[in-house]
Formats: structure tokens, C-alpha cells, sequence
């Protein structure tokens, strides 16, 4: 069963607001940690982000690329027996 339209729109959604509460975080480990601990921390995050990132745009791209794969838009295909003949 495949997910219907209206769970990746929630996924993108929350993907958005995950991106920024980690750019956020990222931004407040590297200002407000001394030394190595901040950094470490920071740089950690900040590659959450960009996983975070390229996961959205992977998702994007695939529902643009494939527009009529949407659940709501899809008729159920019959398979022709005869057509392999």
C-alpha cells in the first residue's frame, strides 16, 4: 500500500521544520559551547542539516518527476491477458 498524498506533505513539511530547528541549534552550539565541544557539536548538526536537506530535495524531485503517482490520481491498471499473446 503505497503512502497517499496528504502523509508527504506532512513529511515535507516536518523535514522543513526539522532543517530549521537544527540550523537553529547548529548556529546556538557554535556561539554558545567554548572551544572543541561547540565545535564538534555544531559540526555534527550542521551535517544532520544537510542530510535533512538532501532528503528533501530527493522527495521533491521524485514527486515532480512522477506526477501522476499521486494515490488520488492513480486508476487501477487491469492486466490484459491476451495482450501477451
Amino acid at each position: 500500500m503505497a503512502p497517499s498524498a496528504g502523509f508527504w506533505k506532512g513529511f515535507k513539511r516536518t523535514l522543513l521544520v526539522l532543517i530549521v530547528l537544527c540550523l537553529i541549534g547548529s548556529i546556538l552550539f557554535f556561539v554558545l559551547l567554548p572551544g572543541a565541544k561547540g565545535l564538534l557539536f555544531g559540526g555534527c548538526t550542521l551535517i544532520l542539516v544537510v542530510n535533512l536537506a538532501l532528503m528533501l530535495i530527493f522527495v521533491r524531485t521524485n514527486d515532480q518527476k512522477r506526477p501522476g503517482t499521486r494515490s488520488r490520481d492513480r486508476e487501477p491498471k487491469r492486466f490484459d491477458f491476451h495482450r501477451d499473446r
